[in-house]
């Protein structure tokens, strides 16, 4: 609220709720993908929140070059794209999504959790079942080999990149356990002062 004083000291005061506008997300839909001899991958963005009056930017992942102004990215090869929205108030917002090829490497994926919901040590293993090596991996920290590690609780997308620089992506997810918590089921206060005989009870989910 505001306080207003005058010369007298007189005083007055009013208040008024300010609202802000919600946060801006993004979503993709109609992903498509890429051939290796013709790149035709393409997504299209969704935004909402924010005031409206957006501004797109489309941009390989970790790169300047712009590809797209407008909710349409078409005619990409595969890999990572970035969107980067901007509203009308110069609110910004980025998403990323992944195209991949139809006629690349196969490839699966085995996980291993992490021990603990907010820990960095997970890991998981790309096999390559059909395609023609030698292959280059890439995870999103830039690891480079088949077997990732070190990793958290999380979504993940692996570029599998064949001896004809064709490219695929693994989404790999990897566990964790739910987060611990506590909660006080029973309390009993001391008795007397200096006593040493209250009791707390408490009750622990999550984890494993």
């Amino acid at each position: 609220y505001s306080r207003i004083c005058n010369a007298n000291s007189c005083t007055n005061k009013v208040s008024q709720l300010l609202s802000q506008p919600t946060q801006i997300n993004i979503d993709f839909s109609n992903i498509e993908p890429a051939y290796c001899a013709n790149p035709i991958g393409r997504a299209t963005g969704v935004v909402s929140g924010g005031v409206g009056n957006y501004r797109y930017e489309w941009k390989p992942d970790g790169q300047a070059q712009i590809l797209s102004t407008t909710d349409l990215l078409a005619d990409v090869p595969a890999g990572i794209y970035e969107l980067f929205i901007s509203d009308g108030n110069s609110c910004p917002a980025n998403n990323a999504v992944a195209i991949t090829s139809t006629d690349g490497a196969k490839t699966t994926y085995r996980s291993t959790a992490a021990k603990c919901f907010d820990s960095s040590d997970g890991s998981a293993i790309i096999t390559i079942t059909e395609g023609e090596g030698p292959f280059v991996i890439k995870w999103p920290d830039n690891q480079n080999t088949l077997e990732g590690i070190n990793l958290k609780r999380g979504a993940y997308n692996v570029l599998v990149t064949d001896v004809h620089d064709c490219t695929v992506i693994q989404p790999v997810l990897v566990d964790a356990p739910d987060a611990l918590q506590l909660n006080v089921m029973n309390k009993t206060i001391p008795s007397c002062n200096a006593f040493c005989d209250g009791q707390i009870t408490l009750a622990a989910t999550g984890g494993v």
